[in-house]
C-alpha cells in the first residue's frame, strides 16, 4: 500500500512555493496505486481552506478527494 501525507497533497496545490509544488506534484504523479485514508482526506480539506486567499476553493479540494471515494 502507498500512502501520501496530507502535506504532500497540500503542496501540490500551493503555488506559494514552486519548488515544493514541483516535488509534490512529481511524487503524486508517480503513484500507481494507493489508498486515500479518510483522515488524510479530512485533513486535506481542512488545510486547503487556508489556500483560499490564493485562489484555491473548497470545490477544488473536493475535486481532488472525490475520485477516491468508494462506490
Amino acid at each position: 500500500m502507498n500512502a501520501v501525507d496530507t502535506n504532500v497533497l497540500i503542496y501540490v496545490n500551493d503555488s506559494r512555493d514552486p519548488g515544493k509544488q514541483t516535488i509534490a506534484a512529481s511524487l503524486v504523479a508517480n503513484l500507481t496505486e494507493g489508498v486515500l485514508i479518510w483522515q488524510v482526506a479530512c485533513e486535506y480539506l481542512a488545510a486547503s481552506r487556508k489556500l483560499e486567499p490564493f485562489g484555491y476553493s473548497d470545490i477544488d479540494g473536493l475535486k481532488i478527494v472525490n475520485p477516491f471515494k468508494s462506490p
